[in-house]
């Protein structure tokens, strides 16, 4: 969680600082990006792909991230027999492709 303090100057312009970073910001966005970034107080990613820098705090998305490098394809078309490497692209190549080739005339 964000510690966020407004501080204003002799010119009025509002000011956000980020006690975690010690620094400051003209916007709560630019606070909000920067500590998104840089921010030293931020947990570090715990699961790290073994064959490249890729990093995630998810096992889960470790899980799939190494499907890119292994080639395997776990999810298969019923209809035309194509494989996926995500749940999500066969869902979406049975919506828009088989369905609508199996119901045209």
């Amino acid at each position: 969680m964000i510690n966020i303090k407004e501080v204003y100057s002799a010119k009025k312009v509002t000011l956000f600082f980020n006690a975690h970073c010690t620094e400051f910001y003209t916007s709560v966005y630019d606070l909000k990006q920067m500590h998104n970034f840089k921010c030293p107080a931020k947990p570090k990613k715990k699961h790290a792909c073994s064959f490249c820098s890729y990093t995630t705090y998810y096992p889960s998305g470790i899980k799939t991230h190494l499907l890119k490098h292994t080639g395997e394809k776990p999810y298969q078309c019923n209809i035309c027999s194509k494989r996926f490497t995500r749940k999500e692209y066969l869902r979406n190549h049975i919506s828009m492709t088989c369905l609508m080739n199996k119901f045209s005339i």
